[in-house]
């Protein structure tokens, strides 16, 4: 789910805290009958926690993804 987050035209990450961002995106999730709007939230990792231990981790970042309740928005 965290590939529709960054699958976005214009991606807006807003500071947050101590080497934290945050972006706020509306998706439907498969199998939900509505688009829901969500908060996902990325931490900067430790620098000793950046190094690539196989050949498809890449990120240097740690995310969190939450459901903002009551904010759907209909298609």
């Amino acid at each position: 789910m965290l590939d529709k987050a960054y699958d976005r035209p214009v991606k807006i990450w807003e500071d947050y805290g101590y080497q934290k961002q945050a972006i706020f995106v509306f998706m439907n999730p498969d199998k939900w009958s509505k688009t829901r709007k969500f908060a996902v939230v990325r931490e900067l990792k430790p620098e000793e926690d950046k190094k690539q231990l196989s050949l498809l981790e890449s990120s240097n970042y740690i995310h969190d993804m939450y459901l903002l309740h009551g904010n759907s928005q209909t298609q």
